[in-house]
């Protein structure tokens, strides 16, 4: 029992990675089918207690990985920061409970397609993708297997029923609440990005419009039609800039093949007006 209670001990501080913590919980488990084929009295109800202290520390490890996953989603650096910082990590021995979750950055290029200023891919798209991520993270516990108390026993079925630590993320209000944070960091970062993707649509008005309409409009006011040059003047000077890009956490919104084009089509219609 002391060997065990070693190995359960160590899954408060050891890697947050599926293969450590699995190692870990088949060596318990090997100490467990040694008590079984030792015949050992009222084993299945011990393994019950067993499986919940290793519930109670995993759930524990489970809600500091959300905690981190969102903090690398609202602190977001470049991938290549976060592997430097695993790498410092693991030089000193120590690891964080929660570990180091190193989220892809999703790229998203405006670009003008037959005269059509489009965002692709959409940024819904990266709603799946970020999602995915998360419920990976998080499988690393929980597709983690249970104890099983009669894996040797003759004549005892065990139960077809989920044996991994799934129940985990229902089990616990801090899970729970730890994963809804996760999902509403990722749908605010979307609206940024979204909101801001539009701005770039909304150049599609220099496309659409039309020479005799904007005439039969302004007429022959000149306030208005000085108005119009200073406007278009206002704003080519926003896009005109050294970035070619902006950044959401791990949202990319990248204008560097539309800002050129856009910039010409400014001056074709202030020559033109």
């Amino acid at each position: 029992e002391e060997r065990i209670d070693v190995e359960v001990r160590a899954l408060e501080t050891c890697a947050y990675k599926r293969e450590t913590f699995r190692t870990i919980l088949d060596q318990i488990q090997k100490y467990v089918d040694q008590l079984n084929l030792q015949s050992y009295t009222n084993l299945q109800m011990w393994v019950q207690n067993l499986d919940k202290r290793i519930g109670e520390k995993l759930t524990a490890r489970l809600v500091a990985g959300m905690k981190a996953w969102h903090a690398a989603l609202a602190n977001y650096s470049s991938e290549t920061d976060q592997e430097k910082s695993k790498e410092e990590e693991l030089g000193a021995g120590f690891f964080k409970p929660g570990g180091e979750p190193n989220i892809p950055s999703q790229v998203h290029d405006v670009v003008i397609v037959n005269q059509e200023i489009t965002v692709p891919p959409p940024i819904d798209k990266s709603r799946s993708i970020l999602t995915n991520h998360l419920n990976a993270y998080v499988g690393t516990i929980c597709s983690l297997n249970t104890l099983q108390s009669t894996r040797y026993t003759v004549g005892i079925e065990v139960s077809a029923g989920d044996t991994t630590h799934r129940n985990l993320m229902t089990g616990c209000q801090d899970t729970v609440l730890a994963y809804a944070e996760c999902l509403t960091a990722i749908e605010e970062g979307l609206a940024d990005a979204d909101k801001y993707s539009s701005v770039w649509l909304n150049y599609q008005s220099l496309w659409d419009m039309d020479m005799s309409v904007i005439c039969s409009r302004v007429g022959e006011n000149l306030n208005l039609w000085q108005k119009l040059l200073n406007d278009i003047k206002k704003h080519r000077l926003t896009i005109d800039k050294m970035e070619t890009r902006e950044q959401f956490g791990p949202l990319i919104v990248d204008y560097s093949q539309v800002q050129t084009k856009i910039n010409m089509k400014y001056d074709t219609w202030h020559k033109e007006i």
